[in-house]
């Protein structure tokens, strides 16, 4: 015996004898089994030899046995006789319900894979798609009375809803998980909701099919190393083009929010309900019509400077006498060298000739002097050593000194740059409607010099030997200053960066312009539409041609009715445009170039006097000339060694009136370099960059 109990109330089809559907109420679960089969009841009991069909939407098997059926009624008792077969499913809904040739269908609900038993369904399903959100679907199922509920059963399960056609395979209309449930003390009905898990879906995606999205800049965005999943990468390709990602049966599909050139449906007046139909423009005050991307562009100047320098000793054959000689080549070379800067082009002058000269001195007249610039030594044959012989040695001193002496000196260094780039992304039309409606993008730019090839440039300022400007490719700024732009090192980085930003800035725009809602109910139910469609428009009220943004499919299981509701968005312009993308060269700055550097390339001879006081550097000669109160200083008494570029000399005793001394230091102090040249410089530059906003053409008939 099979004791039926009290489960549903949802209609089922069974075929009669005339091949007709005739609705039959089933209370409890149906179950076919080998067996007899009886309902107990208050009332007489009748025995009925019969055959019955059987036709049920089932995970399982469908097998018909031929049976004997006991009912006990409240009532009469009639006999009946039937014969039971093997049939296909059940389906419920009939094929006027759905749009276009959709045919006849039943609703399946699949939970992890296994069906839901189909007598649980109760009121209505409601699913809804909209663009870049997760899908939804919410449900009811029934309990039996008495019956322990359990609000986690189907949390976090797959959810599949289908919808089953004789002949055909079962077309998937929503895809998710079981998210939440509710239920009213007292009464049999739960209501289930799901979601499509979005962000698990996005970490699905592979690494071509993100990489397929928009464009990319680690400089607009951040570096791919640095993203902690692939939804924050996936929307932030996204933003730069004007487009919605979804996942349609888990798939991910990009669709462009203007309108195809061929609609994938259109909908007349027979196909549209006047009721609930309405067209609205939202809230101006999101409207963006100007975006301002700033882009920080931090590079280097290569700089190289060159300067002169010249040292004449003045010296005569007779100062020898009393200085000494002038300083040696090596000693100018190494006071050169020490400036830090880079010598080369060294020439220089040698002492006097070989020769008679006449000099006043230690207060006397004129007198003659004779003066060689060579000394040498004699080693005679030695009469004990057969094989010696005699042996002279000369040594020339003239070149060794340095009468006069000129050399260059070269610097290289890299000066930073702080380049504004100002592009103002804008739609005139918008902004004669609206006034302007401002947003800011901020960009920092970074060159990457972690590549080998830009070793030289990465080393710029560890410069050692002397290189020509020229063959480096340096800009003459003339003055003996050249310059080199190291702003290209990864070509197209800033092209890049200012591509991708605006692209960001004009999609912000466009996305504010696209206020207009549109929301049609169809007259029948159109699982066949889709969020990536686009429906051409023709009724009495509304005609054009729209994108779909949203859909909300309700499945009546009570009085087998179903219905899709539309939800399309549009572009407001107050032109109508043809939005098309326009990259743009990055405008540059001008350069705020130094040109006039001021030096002193004149190396002299300077006397350190009897007595004087010496002061190494500046601090300290105006730390002392503040304790002095003021007081006037003869030039003899102080010496400003930190001053002193050339030869220092100091005086060492006098004799008959003739001053003596000896050469102390030769020193080379290079100037610094202006702050100009080294300081970070910052440049600015503004633009304006023009787009296009299309402006869907809807025809309104009150």
């Amino acid at each position: 015996m099979l004791a039926i109990r009290r489960l549903a109330t949802s209609k089922l089809a069974v075929i009669s004898s005339k091949d007709e559907f005739a609705p039959v109420d089933y209370e409890g679960d149906l179950c076919i089994v080998n067996q007899a089969v009886g309902a107990l009841y208050f009332g007489d009991l009748a025995v009925v030899e019969q055959s019955v069909i059987f036709e049920v939407n089932y995970s399982g098997d469908l097998v018909a046995i031929p049976q004997t059926v006991q009912l006990n009624y409240d009532g009469d008792l009639a006999l009946v006789s039937q014969s039971v077969f093997k049939q296909g499913q059940v389906y419920p809904f009939d094929k006027n319900v759905a749009f276009d040739d959709f045919g006849e269908f039943s609703v399946r609900i699949l939970c992890d894979g296994l069906e839901v038993d189909l007598c649980r369904y109760m009121k209505e399903i409601s699913i809804t798609h909209e663009e870049s959100k997760a899908s939804l679907a919410r449900m009811t199922f029934k309990q039996d009375a008495g019956q322990n509920v359990d609000l986690h059963q189907y949390l976090n399960k797959n959810v599949r809803i289908e919808l089953t056609r004789p002949n055909k395979p079962a077309y998937l209309i929503y895809d998710g998980l079981f998210d939440a449930s509710n239920w009213n003390f007292g009464n049999l009905f739960i209501e289930w909701s799901a979601t499509a898990p979005r962000e698990r879906l996005f970490e699905k995606m592979s690494k071509a099919q993100v990489e397929s999205i928009g464009v990319f800049d680690e400089n607009v965005f951040k570096k791919l190393d640095d993203y902690d999943d692939k939804q924050e990468q996936v929307n932030d390709r996204l933003s730069t083009i004007p487009a919605s990602l979804d996942f349609i049966n888990g798939n991910p599909i990009v669709t462009s929010w203007f309108p195809k050139s061929i609609a994938d449906y259109n909908l007349d007046a027979c196909a549209i309900l006047r009721d609930g139909a309405n067209n609205s423009v939202n809230s101006q005050e999101t409207v963006v019509n100007n975006v301002k991307v700033k882009i920080q562009y931090q590079w280097d100047l290569l700089r190289h400077a060159e300067r002169k320098y010249f040292f004449g000793s003045g010296y005569s054959v007779c100062d020898y006498s009393t200085w000494g000689l002038p300083p040696m080549n090596s000693t100018v070379k190494s006071a050169a060298q020490g400036t830090g800067w880079v010598m080369s082009n060294y020439g220089s002058t040698g002492l006097h000739p070989y020769g008679m000269y006449y000099c006043s001195w230690r207060g006397g007249n004129p007198a003659p002097m004779w003066w060689n610039p060579r000394s040498g030594m004699f080693q005679p044959h030695d009469p004990n050593d057969p094989d010696s012989r005699d042996f002279r040695t000369v040594t020339d001193y003239t070149d060794m000194y340095a009468q006069s002496a000129s050399f260059d000196l070269s610097k290289r260094w890299a000066q930073p740059i702080e380049e504004m780039i100002e592009i103002s992304v804008q739609n005139s039309a918008s902004i004669g409607r609206y006034d302007v409606r401002e947003q800011t993008i901020n960009v920092n730019v970074h060159e990457n010099r972690d590549d080998s090839t830009d070793r030289k440039i990465k080393n710029w300022d560890k410069y050692s030997n002397y290189i020509s400007p020229k063959k480096s490719g340096m800009q003459d700024l003339g003055k003996g200053y050249w310059v080199k732009r190291a702003d290209n090192i990864n070509k197209g980085s800033l092209q890049n960066a200012l591509n991708v930003a605006k692209r960001v800035a004009e999609v912000i725009i466009l996305s504010s312009h696209r206020s207009i809602e549109v929301t049609l109910k169809s007259k029948k139910f159109a699982p066949q539409f889709s969020i990536t469609q686009t429906h051409g428009i023709d009724f009495q009220h509304l005609k054009g041609k729209f994108k779909v943004a949203r859909l909300q499919h309700t499945i009546d299981l009570v009085n087998k009715r179903a219905s899709t509701e539309v939800t399309y968005k549009l572009f407001s312009n107050a032109a109508n445009q043809t939005y098309t993308v326009q990259n743009m060269q990055p405008p540059r700055a001008n350069l705020n170039l130094f040109k006039d550097p001021v030096y002193n390339g004149n190396l002299d001879v300077y006397t350190i006097y009897k007595g004087a006081q010496i002061f190494d550097d500046e601090d300290e000669f105006e730390d002392w000339q503040s304790e002095q109160g003021g007081s006037s200083f003869s030039t003899h008494q102080q010496f400003l060694y930190y001053k002193a570029s050339g030869l220092i000399r100091e005086e060492t005793k006098t004799i008959n009136g003739i001053t003596v001394g000896q050469e102390r230091e030769f020193q080379v102090i290079a100037d610094e370099i202006e702050e100009e040249s080294t300081e970070t410089m910052e440049i600015e530059i503004k633009q304006v960059a023009e787009m296009n906003i299309p402006n869907d053409i809807q025809e309104l008939i009150a």
